[in-house]
Order: structure tokens, then C-alpha cells, then sequence
């Protein structure tokens, strides 16, 4: 924040790299070739992970701030492990556990 001349005020706002990649592109890629069960198990667990991780985040912000474009292209999915992006072969419960999902563009 710093003060314009003439009274007013300049809110400059910086955000680091998040790792991943957008839950959009993860989405979009082909998926392993595996049992359906399984398949459902890992997005089930993967659905879960991102309200218990961006339902608090929305909370906290609310009284503050609105993002107004919550949608796939402004949420970032990586590997919490290695911050890269998110392997989906193996066990889905590894899979689920490692998800780490960041909000970004606030548009502010």
C-alpha cells in the first residue's frame, strides 16, 4: 500500500508460484487405464481434498473479499509431497493424500 499524491492510495497485491498445474489441465489429461472402481475411488478422494482444503480458505476470506470466478481454471492442483504435478497412477488413497489445491486470480 502506498500513498498517492493527491490523497489517495495505491494497493499493490503479489502472489508467489504455486505449484501444479490448473485443476483444468488436470481434467483434460487421459486418464490411466485402470478399474472403473478404482478411477472413482481416487476422484471421490480427490473431490473431498479440494472442499476440505478450499472450503476453509473461502470461509476465512468471505468477510473480506468475494472471488467471483471459483471455476477450474483458478485452481491449481499439485503434488504436496514435491510440488510438482500430481501423479495419478497407484493407490488412490496416496493420491488423495498428496493433493494440495490452491485458489488463485482474485481479480482484485
Amino acid at each position: 500500500v502506498e500513498e498517492q499524491a493527491g490523497g489517495g492510495w495505491r494497493v499493490r497485491i503479489a502472489m508467489s508460484r504455486v505449484p501444479g498445474e490448473s485443476l483444468d489441465n488436470f481434467l483434460k489429461r487421459q486418464p490411466p487405464l485402470e478399474e472403473p472402481s478404482v478411477a472413482l475411488r481416487r476422484g471421490v478422494l480427490l473431490a473431498a481434498q479440494l472442499i476440505k482444503q478450499l472450503g476453509p480458505t473461502l470461509d476465512r476470506i468471505a468477510p473480506h473479499a468475494w472471488h467471483r470466478d471459483v471455476n477450474s481454471r483458478n485452481v491449481m492442483l499439485g503434488d504436496a509431497t514435491n510440488g510438482s504435478k500430481l501423479i495419478v497412477g497407484g493407490d488412490p488413497e496416496e493420491v488423495g493424500r498428496s493433493a494440495s489445491f490452491w485458489l488463485i486470480d482474485f481479480g482484485l
